[in-house]
């Protein structure tokens, strides 16, 4: 059973209320001892490639990316994985548009080498 702390960050403690300057990013949480929201600074993942704290990681195999690497990263992670693993790994990170080519093209040549 978890604890309601109101408006407190369940990571952090600091006031998420209206005002605050953490109201308009926080999020609902629990985290199984305390119920309340989570401020944007504590959503933030630490990318594994780059080591910066983002709030686009996305997690696969264990391992957290953001969007600016993943694809630069893509050879790396996506080189023994089968066209279905690599769809999926693409699908996961939720790319933006200019992407888009530049993922059905390694996907392509991918498909080829096999």
């Amino acid at each position: 059973m978890s604890i309601n702390i109101g408006n407190g960050c369940i990571e952090c403690y600091k006031d998420t209320s209206e005002g605050s300057g953490r109201f308009v990013n926080r999020i609902p949480a629990d985290n199984d001892v305390f119920d309340g929201y989570m401020c944007h600074e504590c959503q933030l993942i630490e990318c594994d490639r780059c080591r910066e704290l983002k709030d686009d990681c996305s997690g696969y195999s264990h391992i957290y990316i953001c969007e600016d690497c993943v694809f630069e990263a893509g050879q790396e992670y996506l080189e023994g994985m089968n066209e279905d693993q690599c769809k999926k790994f693409l699908y996961d990170f939720k790319f933006k548009k200019e992407k888009e080519k530049e993922i059905r093209d390694f996907l392509n040549k991918k498909k080829k080498e096999n």
